[in-house]
């Protein structure tokens, strides 16, 4: 899949114009788990049972047919650890993030997801920074970001629904960015990693979007334009003065 290829909607998670929209109460109370899911992200996914993953696993009795493996070039391999190194340094940025502005949130059931989703991004960056090979940059916020995107942000998050919005947008960056990554990565099992971890974001959006009332998907398709800049990821340069 290329890069830039978009994530498609569940249509049976999009609410029909003919009925009322989720309220933000029912959506922090189901905590954002399988109300959105992209199909693009969860049709990739694995057989088995997965946390935050709803509904029951397609059967089928056909064999699926055998492609030949091949051995994937160093440079490759390369590309793969910027992604997973630069996944895990966003992370840790957005979970910085929640554990920051989430216990100023005014409103109790805001500050409870904030809780969840900071433990969920804690524990994404753990996952990455063991299958990318973690360097002293990808443990630590990303450092193009915290300076270009949250710090000059810091003066305006004075209330709900300043937080909850720009929590929405990370987790939006967030999305975009596994998307992007599922494009590039060799390893077939970090691709179902990555696109489960980019499901959760997207329907984190969800969650928090309209300053935390609750946001429906109005595109079949999920945009991609909060993709991280070129200038956020970490190439070999940080690599190399990480000793990585």
């Amino acid at each position: 899949m290329a890069p830039d290829q978009q994530a498609a909607m569940d249509p049976d998670s999009v609410t029909p114009s003919t009925t009322a929209p989720p309220t933000r109460r029912s959506l922090l109370r189901a905590g954002g788990l399988g109300l959105f899911a992209t199909a693009f992200l969860a049709g990739c996914g694995k057989d088995e049972k997965a946390a935050g993953v709803s509904g029951l696993a397609a059967t089928t009795t056909a064999v699926a047919p055998t492609v030949p493996g091949t051995e994937p070039t160093e440079v490759a391999l390369d590309e793969d650890r910027v992604q997973l190194r630069t996944a895990q340094s966003v992370e840790v940025l957005v979970s910085d993030v929640y554990g920051r502005y989430g216990p100023r949130l005014a409103d109790a059931e805001l500050r409870d997801a904030a809780f969840r989703f900071q433990t969920d991004h804690v524990a994404a960056a753990r996952v990455l920074g063991e299958a990318g090979g973690e360097t002293k940059e990808s443990k630590q916020a990303n450092a193009y970001l915290l300076s270009n995107v949250v710090e000059p942000a810091a003066g305006s998050l004075t209330d709900d629904v300043a937080i909850a919005n720009f929590m929405a947008d990370l987790e939006s960056a967030l999305t975009a960015t596994y998307i992007s990554a599922a494009g590039v990565l060799t390893d077939a099992g970090m691709r179902q990693q990555v696109m489960s971890f980019g499901a959760a974001s997207a329907r984190r959006v969800a969650v928090l979007g309209g300053g935390g009332q609750g946001l429906a998907p109005t595109e079949s398709l999920y945009p991609v334009v909060d993709l991280i800049p070129g200038d956020a990821f970490l190439g070999p340069k940080e690599d190399d003065a990480a000793g990585g």
